[in-house]
């Protein structure tokens, strides 16, 4: 995939879905959401799969990595992701549950929002979901 683009000063303007290189730091599962792994140091970033209600996810990966692997993680887009058990309705908007899978978010919850769920998931199925993370949650 070519990525288009723009620049205006120090910021750079890419036309999405956005699509990079890091390290798993972990295995890595098909259709889970990632977050930087912060303990890992280096000249290239490393992944691991979401934590519960993580507030930093960064993308996710549509295929199985090792250890150690290069992967891509896509930041935006239409993709099947995993649920954690709990089952999401068509509409709802989802964030993290444990080892990158995704949950329906709860009102209060300090999490980032993943996406939008585009179907109805059954519980710890795979269903499609638009991606585009926000970090601006409501906790009030």
């Amino acid at each position: 995939m070519t990525v288009s683009e723009t620049y205006a000063g120090n910021i750079v303007v890419v036309q999405g879905p956005f699509e990079y290189s890091a390290k798993a730091s972990g295995a890595l599962n098909e259709g889970r959401v990632v977050e930087l792994n912060t303990t890992v140091t280096g000249d290239q970033a490393c992944v691991m799969q979401a934590t519960v209600n993580s507030d930093n996810p960064i993308g996710y990966v549509d295929a199985d990595w090792e250890a150690g692997d290069m992967c891509v993680v896509y930041t935006e887009g239409i993709v099947r992701l995993e649920d954690s058990g709990s089952g999401i309705s068509a509409g709802e908007r989802v964030i993290c549950a444990a080892d990158g899978e995704i949950k329906t978010y709860a009102s209060r919850t300090t999490a980032a929002i993943v996406g939008i769920a585009l179907e109805t998931i059954s519980a710890s199925a795979f269903g499609k979901v638009y991606v585009n993370i926000s970090y601006n949650t409501d906790v009030a």
